[in-house]
């Protein structure tokens, strides 16, 4: 279980979301094709310091947008993984604020 890393991207999208705010003015959502590859370079950087992980992307409503998980990593852990990015979304605040010490 200390080998599980739970990494949620919702700072990351808000950043990304203001990025491409000319090309999308009239669409607060995030395009799947940008949260995908926020999974992607999430687990990229999971699996760079040997761990497994789950990847939760919302989009502004708190609606899942991608999710991906490890393998060998529980459905409980895919749950937190929501709820986890829905808490940072609704308080604003950043994931790490939210991990509790190992």
């Amino acid at each position: 279980m200390k080998n599980l890393y739970m990494l949620f991207v919702v700072p990351a999208i808000l950043s990304v979301q203001s990025a491409f705010a000319s090309q999308h003015s009239q669409h607060d959502d995030i395009p799947s094709d940008i949260a995908e590859s926020l999974v992607s370079t999430a687990l990229k950087v999971c699996h760079s310091e040997n761990k497994t992980g789950v990847v939760a992307v919302v989009d502004n409503g708190g609606n899942l947008v991608a999710l991906q998980r490890d393998d060998n990593v529980g459905p409980h852990n895919t749950l937190a993984a929501q709820k986890k990015a829905y808490t940072a979304l609704s308080t604003k605040s950043d994931t790490r604020e939210l991990v509790s010490p190992p």
